[in-house]
């Protein structure tokens, strides 16, 4: 969607305009935007400031924050989840990369594969598995205890209860009060189930099966740097109907 391109240009030149010494204060105005050849794109920035504060680069991005709630669909899928980000309580330099990268303004391809480079970097313990094993047990995740219960089967599609019956057969153990395991469970559905390119459907089913859950990780997982060291690839290989090989390179 273009708005959704639009929103993360308009947010990295937030960013660019910061590092300028310049804030904008009326990204809430209509008259601050115009669309043109197909983009919304920002008009009007002229405030120069040489002691800016966090809370004045702060503030520009809750004012487009509120400009997008007034004129974004409310009923967009995971729409309400991005814009209170927002107004999480994170470090700043952080704050700015999380929004720029949000699960909301990614493809459904890219939301799912997200879980693999997770799961990549719990392997590679980039991220802490101590940490992240505990976390079904705070305010954040509490909900998605007993992700894999017999009632939560019942409601899967048939790719995803595939991946739970493939599992079993192959005795890898899905336990329902770690974390880690659906990270597991949920990159071994786009490795598997995502070949036919049905990616949106199975983005659906995530999201209507474990909702929030991966807004809820993005805050907590490191930068986008770290995530993405070393160089995780992925080959389809070997006969049609199989998952896709995974080849790890370093770089």
């Amino acid at each position: 969607m273009w708005w959704l391109k639009s929103i993360k240009r308009i947010l990295k030149s937030i960013a660019s305009t910061h590092k300028q010494k310049l804030t904008h204060s009326g990204m809430d105005r209509h008259s601050s935007y115009v669309i043109q050849d197909g983009e919304l794109k920002l008009l009007n920035i002229k405030s120069q400031n040489a002691t800016m504060s966090e809370a004045s680069m702060k503030d520009d991005f809750i004012q487009f924050r509120d400009f997008l709630r007034e004129r974004l669909p409310k009923t967009w899928r995971g729409l309400n989840l991005f814009l209170d980000f927002f107004d999480k309580p994170i470090e700043f330099e952080s704050y700015v990369e999380k929004l720029i990268r949000h699960p909301f303004l990614m493809s459904s391809q890219n939301r799912l594969k997200y879980f693999f480079r997770i799961d990549q970097a719990f392997e590679q313990n980039i991220i802490s598995q101590h940490h992240f094993g505990k976390s079904f047990k705070d305010g954040h995740f509490s909900g998605y205890m007993g992700w894999n219960s017999t009632r939560m089967y019942n409601r899967m599609s048939q790719d995803l209860k595939a991946t739970i019956d493939y599992g079993k057969s192959h005795w890898i153990t899905y336990e329902g009060h770690l974390l880690v395991t659906l990270v597991m469970f949920l990159r071994n559905v786009y490795v598997h189930r995502a070949n036919s390119g049905n990616y949106e459907l199975l983005d659906k089913e995530v999201n209507r099966l474990y909702p929030g859950f991966l807004s809820n990780l993005h805050e907590l997982l490191p930068s986008n740097e770290e995530l993405n060291r070393p160089t995780i690839q992925m080959e389809a290989e070997g006969e049609a109907g199989q998952g896709p090989s995974l080849r790890l390179l370093q770089g």
